[in-house]
């Protein structure tokens, strides 16, 4: 997420079992800010069979850049493919008891996962509980076959950046990679 100054490029952070972290680049009016996210995902069942319906649980933090201007986040919006070889079947936001968002919405729109968070909070260093979503779905691929998850192909945030206003930010991963893969046995 954008937080309206551009700074230097973070380091990565350490590795965290069952989770896997990517680069995200930010193209904001000032320039391309970066930050790491570590997404984790849960399957109800690994390896999967065709024909068995399987749920998957996605959380990922938000991506702060350090910055010396105040920046308030206002909301976020991920785009997640459907992987092949799945049929999805329901999505949905974990509901949550956390105040820092005030909406947390997840559906499945045009074949595609899109998550929306909405909230009012500084970004401070504070890690923030974001609430994961559901994934409800049939496999349908074939034996041998993997399902692969991947991380969001875009992210599309808005801040509130002080004398900087709101600003609106599109992110992408520079080299993405599986968050999660099912293999079909």
């Amino acid at each position: 997420m954008f937080n309206g100054c551009l700074t230097s490029e973070p380091p990565r952070p350490p590795p965290k079992p069952g989770s896997f972290t990517y680069e995200l680049s930010c193209d904001t009016a000032i320039g391309t800010v970066k930050s790491w996210v570590t997404y984790t995902v849960q399957a109800s069942s690994e390896p999967v069979f065709t024909g068995q319906e399987v749920d998957y649980e996605i959380t990922a933090p938000l991506a702060e850049v350090d910055s010396p201007v105040t920046t308030t986040f206002e909301s976020s919006v991920e785009t997640f493919e459907v992987p092949e070889g799945l049929e999805v079947e329901s999505v949905a936001a974990v509901e949550s008891s956390n105040a820092d968002f005030s909406s947390a919405v997840a559906k499945l729109e045009d074949g595609k996962i899109v998550f929306t968070l909405e909230g009012s909070f500084e970004f401070d260093d504070t890690e923030r509980a974001v609430p994961p979503f559901r994934v409800h779905a049939k496999v349908v691929g074939t034996l041998g076959k993997a399902i692969v998850w991947m991380p969001p192909r875009e992210i599309d945030g808005k801040a509130s950046a002080g004398f900087f206003g709101e600003q609106s930010s599109t992110c992408t991963f520079e080299t993405p990679g599986p968050i999660w893969t099912s293999h079909v046995d």
